[in-house]
């Protein structure tokens, strides 16, 4: 556990308090008895791990002894003088400086009545006269805590100056003053810490060194040892999460290029938040890939503190953006980091960004922001998937969040600690599709094939842009257009088709210069095969049903039906880890499904393959050649033969005629 104490953190429990307030001289009232601790057994406090946090460790506490005495029960009758564990049926009489204090008191002391001033410490004023002014014993002091340290911000002042005045306390010496058991748990949050102590007193568990962990906090007990006591450890963390729309409340999605995308961050308080009086420093440390362009408008970046029933907008002058593109997270810097609060003044001229100095002002609304320890702070703002994006499950297009916050009430703002990361994914996919002629002589590859991208429904068509990733040209998607745009595109493209088909010799240059015209005019939403291999690589399209229109088809085949297809996948919500996704088309009779252990390197790339094939149009039969000559022959000889049976015939029925005219 990072149980890390540069500055004491005094974290008072409302138990503790109680027995403050019991820290006199007790006068036993009447019917009461005084009864020693009967055992040893007694004297064990038993501090708990708190959810949250990380597991504990032997040697977590220093142990100093601040005050001894005699115990004192108090109860109602005879009949229930029996011990127990409520620190309230006791009290710590004839009081004497404690172990820790034997050598130090004097100097506590002098600090405390001779080096305390209004303007620095208040807490120890009282009508403007310092409450330690006439301390001179254990008892006034314990008097003096008694009634004033019914405050926290009381008594972290005063157990401030315990911590970080030299020469004041010394430490119990272990396995000596006390033993100490650790006993840890499957869950860290069972996690305990026991001591056992040889005398009654008050006493002070403080956190001494620090431990490598994150998402921690720090503190430290004054307890008054009345028999065995079990506390639990008052440190406390904020938390964060990033999610991907904030009414899914995913981590992973996927997106075309040029698509917009909704970041939200959540980000908790400590329990202990009431605790800081100095202020408060709290950070989103926010990180965006070079796949994401986040907005310049300040204003469409919604920060929200929701504190009950109340939400509170934040006005632009309260926060201050600038994302951050590296993994690294540096230290504090409000100018070059998200920030929560107003940046203040340290005493070394350093910023520290105070959330606690929002309290009171107004939000957009004129409402004046409430901040509790149960608030809930958020912040929305857009992205745009950029030409940066990786496809498939090695892209993982990430962003992240880590919360800088205070983690010692006690001490200066500079002390802190981060929380874990928060991640959020972004995945895309591109096709790897191979055009081929259905003839042995482009069956690899056929060039020269140009087709169109629709969506769904048929109302958008893709514009495209190229991008060369490792030698090879991809098409990159570029946003969608209404088909209207397209269609009128494509009109023009075959009606120039069409002229130059039937231009006579003479005009066929300037049809051709029409129908190149018309080419170059839908560039910007053409997939065009490679001239040898037949290739298109697209990049950056969305999980979703697609179709490819061929617009221009090889001299020589047949243009191709449209051709459809779709792409589906699975993401872990909670995690926003891409396992597999599927791809199905005309050609494909079953889904194919990739993940990483099938296809795993098409899962990894996230770049699809499939083919397109046109089919070769067929060499029909047509007249002409010996079978014109034959029949031309023939029909000679058949007209030929008639003229010849017609004068014969004519002959004939002349003869006959004369014949009988004799």
């Amino acid at each position: 556990m990072n149980t890390s104490t540069k500055h004491f953190l005094p974290r008072i429990i409302s138990a503790v308090i109680a027995v403050l307030l019991a820290l006199t001289v007790a006068v036993p009232a009447m019917g009461a008895t005084s009864t020693p601790l009967p055992t040893s057994d007694n004297l064990t406090i038993t501090i708990h791990n708190n959810t949250g946090l990380p597991v504990m460790k032997e040697d977590m506490f220093a142990v100093y002894q601040l005050f001894t005495g005699v115990v004192s029960d108090v109860h109602k009758s005879e009949d229930d003088a029996e011990w127990n564990d409520t620190w309230e049926d006791y009290t710590l009489a004839d009081i004497e400086w404690g172990a820790s204090l034997k050598d130090g008191y004097g100097t506590l002391l002098t600090t405390l009545k001779d080096d305390l001033d209004e303007t620095d410490y208040p807490w120890a004023f009282h009508e403007k006269t310092n409450v330690f002014a006439s301390v001179n014993t254990a008892a006034e002091l314990a008097n003096v805590l008694a009634e004033y340290g019914t405050t926290t911000e009381f008594m972290q002042g005063f157990a401030k100056i315990l911590k970080t005045t030299k020469g004041i306390l010394t430490p119990l010496k272990k396995d000596t003053d006390y033993t100490e058991k650790l006993t840890s748990a499957a869950d860290a949050a069972n996690d305990t810490l026991s001591y056992k102590v040889n005398a009654p007193g008050y006493y002070m568990f403080a956190e001494p060194k620090k431990h490598e962990a994150d998402d921690d906090a720090e503190s430290e007990y004054i307890i008054a040892v009345l028999g065995s006591q079990s506390i639990y450890l008052k440190a406390s963390i904020p938390t964060v999460e990033k999610w991907i729309n904030k009414a899914e409340e995913t981590k992973g999605t996927s997106a075309d290029i040029t698509d917009t995308i909704k970041f939200v961050i959540k980000g908790t308080l400590p329990k202990n938040y009431g605790d800081f009086f100095e202020g408060y420093e709290y950070i989103f440390h926010d990180y965006l890939s070079d796949a994401f362009t986040m907005t310049t408008d300040k204003a469409k970046i919604v920060v929200t503190i929701k504190t009950g029933a109340d939400t509170f907008i934040l006005t632009s002058d309260q926060f201050t953006w600038k994302d951050k593109k590296s993994g690294d997270i540096p230290d504090i810097d409000c100018s070059q980091e998200f920030l929560i609060g107003i940046s203040e003044g340290r005493s070394d001229g350093s910023t520290y960004c105070n959330l606690k100095k929002l309290e009171g002002q107004g939000d957009t609304e004129g409402n004046e922001i409430k901040i509790d320890s149960s608030s809930i702070i958020t912040v929305e703002y857009e992205v745009t998937l950029n030409e940066n994006a990786k496809m498939g499950e090695d892209g993982r297009n990430k962003s992240s969040v880590i919360l800088q916050y205070s983690n010692d009430p006690n001490a200066e703002l500079n002390n802190t600690n981060k929380t874990k990361e928060s991640d959020v994914y972004v995945y895309t996919y591109g096709l790897d599709l191979t055009k081929v002629g259905s003839d042995s002589a482009h069956e690899k590859g056929l060039g020269g094939a140009s087709f169109v991208l629709k969506n769904n429904d048929g109302t958008k068509y893709a514009q495209f842009e190229d991008q060369e990733i490792d030698g090879v040209t991809y098409r990159r998607f570029n946003g969608w257009v209404d088909s209207s745009t397209v269609e009128a595109l494509i009109t023009t493209y075959n009606n120039a088709k069409d002229a130059y088909d039937k231009a006579p010799n003479d005009s066929a240059t300037a049809a051709k210069e029409e129908l190149e015209n018309a080419v170059k005019a839908m560039e910007g939403y053409l997939l065009t095969s490679a001239d040898s291999t037949g290739k298109i690589y697209v990049k950056g399209i969305d999980d979703d049903t697609y179709s490819l229109v061929e617009v221009i088809t090889p001299a020589g085949y047949n243009t191709m039906t449209d051709f459809k297809f779709t792409i589906t996948e699975k993401i872990t919500e909670t995690n926003g880890q891409l396992t597999e996704f599927t791809y199905q088309s005309d050609t494909t009779i079953d889904e194919k499904i990739y993940s990483s252990t099938s296809e795993s390197g098409i899962f990894n790339s996230g770049l699809i393959p499939d083919k397109l094939t046109n089919i070769k149009a067929p060499l029909l039969p047509f007249t002409g050649g010996i079978g014109t000559v034959i029949f031309y022959v023939l029909g000679g000889a058949l007209v030929a033969g008639a003229i010849v049976y017609i004068v014969i015939i004519a002959k004939k029925r002349r003869k006959e005629t004369e014949n009988s005219d004799k």
